[in-house]
């Protein structure tokens, strides 16, 4: 390989270590256009996996090395700050991944601070809720706003359960907290 790097012509290229770092750069950059095309086409809709932030950043990191080593204010201009929103996205992505809690009952991911989910009713564990997350007092504060907005005849759960699936839920919960069975 050290014959390939040293200025010899392969596949009509001087060959370098920076000629490598550029292609390399331009693999990554190009690629992420194929998983979002494949991920789309998975799923039926646009989609914008992660995989494609990493290879953006990636790839304009490595041509913007490039660039440097290069000195062309062209190309250290068009890759040196396309970082920014590949970071920004990578961090949102994370704060959702974080934030979101998944129902024991139904499997539905749901993000956001609630304390029942959305789908089912089924209450969520208190320790994978707002108390984990630490919007006890965003969720306190929602609720005071809701019943001064609309007063306590206004205030219902958004789903009613029947009593006997309240009592197998308080069930659960108790054996959670306690690690006992009945």
């Amino acid at each position: 390989m050290r014959g390939v790097l040293s200025g010899q012509a392969f596949l009509g290229i001087e060959w370098s270590w920076w000629k490598l770092i550029g292609w390399f750069g331009n693999v990554a950059f190009f690629s992420r256009f194929i998983i979002q095309w494949y991920a789309s086409e998975r799923r039926g809709r646009v989609v914008v996996p992660i995989s494609f932030w990493w290879l953006s950043l990636v790839g304009s990191l490595l041509l913007t090395l490039y660039a440097v080593y290069r000195q062309d204010s062209v190309f250290i201009f068009a890759y040196g700050f396309t970082w920014f929103p590949y970071v920004r996205n990578l961090v949102l992505e994370r704060r959702q991944r974080v934030g979101s809690v998944q129902c024991e009952q139904c499997q539905k991911a749901i993000d956001g601070p609630v304390n029942y989910c959305p789908e089912c009713g089924e209450p969520l564990n208190e320790l994978e809720g707002d108390v984990a997350r630490g919007n006890l007092a965003l969720n306190c504060a929602r609720e005071a706003t809701a019943w001064e907005e609309s007063g306590p005849a206004k205030l219902q759960p958004a789903r009613v359960q029947p009593a006997s699936s309240l009592t197998e839920s308080a069930s659960r919960s108790w054996q959670n907290i306690s690690g006992k069975s009945h």
